[in-house]
């Protein structure tokens, strides 16, 4: 997989929702990922998981 995050990507490797998932990265993109997974694929706040490797930053916005 390469390029910007993409759910369409996502759902070629990893087929149900019903799991927990964990992502670590650049700003722009924990934020792309925080979106796509919660709005788009509805999965809910507490199965998504993610640390940051520098200042903390909010990507609930």
């Amino acid at each position: 997989v390469y390029g910007r995050f993409d759910v369409n990507q996502l759902e070629k490797f990893v087929p149900s929702k019903d799991c927990e998932f964990y992502f670590c990265g650049p700003a722009g993109f924990m934020t792309a990922v925080h979106k796509s997974l919660n709005k788009q694929w509805a999965v809910p706040a507490a199965q998504l998981h993610y640390e940051y490797f520098g200042p903390t930053q909010n990507i609930d916005e």
